[in-house]
């Protein structure tokens, strides 16, 4: 692959990564909205794992460590 389609590639990933985040973001503002801890905290679960596919370990430890107490206190299973 050439450097040029390498750097076209990772564009492209970028852009889906935002994408990503935006959704995860409107799908965890409706959640908390309606009070729904369980179905936020599943939510964070993903936000946590796109941010692993960027890279981004620190930010999605902190966001995973958050959503699997949210999910213990709940009797519900994550990761």
């Amino acid at each position: 692959m050439s450097l040029t389609a390498s750097i076209i590639f990772l564009v492209g990933l970028q852009d889906e990564f935002r994408d990503a985040h935006k959704y995860l973001e409107k799908a965890r503002r409706l959640s908390v909205s309606t009070k729904n801890k369980v179905q936020t905290a599943v939510i964070d679960e993903n936000t946590a794992q796109v941010l692993v596919a960027e890279g981004k370990l620190k930010d999605a430890e902190a966001i995973a460590r958050h959503a699997v107490r949210v999910l213990d206190k709940t009797g519900h299973q994550g990761f």
